[in-house]
């Protein structure tokens, strides 16, 4: 029974890669500029090439945070005691230069 449910899933892997591959002469389109070739990149977004604003706004609150500075057998000795609460705000604006990328 387990050879059966292997396989089924084996034939069912390779037929999808098989419908779902790319055809190999299928073109790339990679912006450029003269000679330059602009090679995009997942981790970083294109800069200039869109217009758009984006910002954030984070809040955050911690009470009663008691945090040992110096510990000698066990005990600490001196420590930082206290509430904190911060706040994070950021502001984004990119516009678009050319149209050519």
């Amino acid at each position: 029974m387990k050879k059966i449910i292997f396989y089924i899933i084996l034939s069912n892997t390779v037929l999808s890669s098989i419908l779902f591959a790319q055809n190999p002469t299928t073109p790339l389109t990679v912006a450029h500029l003269g000679n330059h070739r602009f090679m995009p990149n997942n981790y970083i977004k294109d800069p200039f090439i869109k217009t758009y604003i984006q910002n954030s706004l984070g809040l955050g609150k911690a009470l009663d945070v008691n945090i040992p500075l110096v510990v000698i057998d066990g005990e600490p000795l001196v420590a930082l005691r206290g509430d904190l609460i911060f706040l994070s705000l950021d502001f984004e604006y990119h516009h678009a230069v050319k149209d050519w990328l």
